[in-house]
């Protein structure tokens, strides 16, 4: 079973690497999605094998002043979830499930993470969402 789930991102990142634990903080699996060789080797050599050893290696980038981010994902990536989250019943729910279904993990997750500040925007400037396909389409958490 899955525990925790976890994204680094960043300005000096060419990419992310996403982390997933079980329910014991141990690593199960690591995704490299690094577009730089030099960041790979890094990044693969200081691979921890558990969420303190993670949250550890970020405090460690932090503290060089490195721009990086780390944020808990949500560990349910289906259509569902974005349906019900993003909230706009009058979009084309078969189109957007369509380009759901083709989106990687790692845009998934961003996408995901990023919808509850796009409400907060579009209630703040009174401007109405996009609908979902445009929103994808467009990839509107970027």
């Amino acid at each position: 079973m899955e525990g925790a789930n976890y994204i680094l991102t960043g300005d000096e990142i060419d990419g992310s690497v996403q982390y997933v634990f079980d329910l014991n903080g141990r690593i199960m699996n690591v995704y490299y999605r690094l577009n730089n060789e030099a960041q790979h080797r890094y990044l693969v050599s200081e691979t921890p094998v558990s969420v303190c050893e993670l949250k550890l290696f970020y405090k460690n980038l932090v503290e060089a002043e490195k721009q990086v981010k780390l944020k808990e994902t949500p560990s349910d990536l289906s259509f569902k979830r974005f349906w019900d989250t993003y909230d706009v019943k009058a979009s084309k729910r078969k189109q957007s499930m369509n380009i759901w279904d083709k989106m990687t993990d790692t845009d998934k997750i961003l996408c995901l993470l990023y919808i509850p500040r796009y409400n907060f925007i579009k209630v703040n400037d009174n401007t109405t969402k996009m609908y979902a396909n445009t929103f994808l389409n467009q990839k509107g958490w970027l």
